[in-house]
């Protein structure tokens, strides 16, 4: 949805405002983001009993289970370092990337929180950004 939206709005259409551009840019990205899937989960949830019957298509939705499982990681390995080291790898020397500190503690607080404090995502969200704000607002 951010995508869509900063795309629409850096690139309106003649004649259109950003914000109107980037509005609807960011409605298209949402709605062919989800559609398909609550299509699949809605038109296929009376079929799932069945195919946990069949050996082969659960072996088969296993594998794509894994293979999400795999995708998401792969997007979480990819964002935090991004958002740890957000000036980039030193590919001579990886030890010298600037890391923002801000964020390493923020995000080690908020698993303390989560774990120890048993505050709910919800709750953590809101306190980070309201910590962000903050912090960036005065640095």
């Amino acid at each position: 949805q951010f995508v869509g939206f900063i795309g629409a709005w850096n690139n309106p259409p003649l004649g259109w405002s950003p914000i109107a551009s980037a509005t609807l840019g960011a409605a298209i990205t949402t709605w062919v983001t989800f559609v398909p899937c609550f299509l699949w989960i809605f038109l296929g949830a009376p079929y799932i009993e069945r195919i946990r019957g069949n050996e082969r298509l659960s072996c088969a939705l296993s594998a794509v289970t894994a293979a999400v499982v795999g995708i998401v990681a792969n997007l979480l390995l990819w964002f935090a370092w991004h958002t740890i080291c957000p000036d980039g790898l030193n590919l001579a020397n990886p030890w010298l990337a600037q890391f923002d500190c801000f964020v390493v503690v923020l995000a080690a607080l908020a698993f303390f929180a989560m774990r120890k404090l048993k505050l709910g995502v919800f709750s953590i969200v809101l306190i980070s950004i309201g910590v962000g704000l903050v912090w960036n607002l005065a640095v």
